[in-house]
């Protein structure tokens, strides 16, 4: 039983952590900030106007390219539409997204006996910047760093085979939040009363939730 929860959690993630482009009807070339943030210009110089920022993680649609530059179609959350450049460097094209089946390391280098530069936990999402037999280079944090592939993750193959399943549920009570690595539980934050999140699912006392980019655990009976 407590297998086939795992697994129905686990499936529930592959949804959870899908790409996300404004609906505009377009095909084609995707493209993701993978620094902090990046300028959005009016033509493709570096002393040009800049019209806005793209924050890490942010998605476009690509249009056509200029030597070391993306001309794209942004969607911002404010419902502006904006078109311009963007300089390819800062910028992963048509981007591949794993989440962590496991808790692992960052390393500044694809070796396991080089430097660890951090750790990540169990459901974290990241974009693959580049990759090798045996590690991925993401975009981790507004930096990148070297993922060791034996640790396991889903793909966005995995993450295309459900339907979105994921509800709304509102916090009744203030209540904490937590990262949980096998048997180890972290407090991430103190939640407020009438916070909203979309739960994924629910394992024992706790329910799944997404928390900014990763997923946490907040006790079932907090939320509803």
């Amino acid at each position: 039983m407590k297998k086939w929860v795992a697994l129905f959690l686990a499936l529930i993630l592959m949804v959870a952590a899908l790409p996300v482009v404004a609906d505009g009807g377009h095909s084609g070339d995707v493209g993701e900030v993978i620094s902090m943030r990046a300028a959005l210009r009016t033509s493709p110089s570096t002393s040009a106007e800049r019209l806005i920022y793209i924050n890490n993680g942010e998605s476009f649609y690509i249009h056509d390219e200029n030597e070391s530059w993306f001309f794209v179609e942004f969607h911002a959350s404010n419902g502006e539409i904006y078109t311009g450049w963007i300089l390819q460097c800062y910028v992963v094209k048509n981007p591949k997204h794993i989440v962590a089946k496991n808790s692992g390391n960052l390393y500044a280098s694809p070796s396991l006996t080089n430097k660890r530069v951090g750790t990540f936990g169990r459901y974290e999402k990241f974009t693959v910047i580049e990759e090798t037999s045996k590690y991925y280079l993401i975009s981790v944090r507004n930096a990148a760093a070297f993922v060791a592939r034996d640790v396991g993750y889903w793909t966005d193959d995995d993450l295309a085979i459900l339907d979105n399943v994921l509800y709304v549920g509102t916090v009744t009570e203030k209540t904490s939040l937590y990262m949980v690595n096998g048997n180890s539980r972290t407090k991430l934050a103190t939640i407020k009363a009438g916070t909203k999140f979309d739960v994924l699912g629910y394992a024992g006392e706790y329910a799944l939730v997404k928390y900014e980019s990763a997923y946490a655990y907040i006790p079932s009976a907090h939320i509803q």
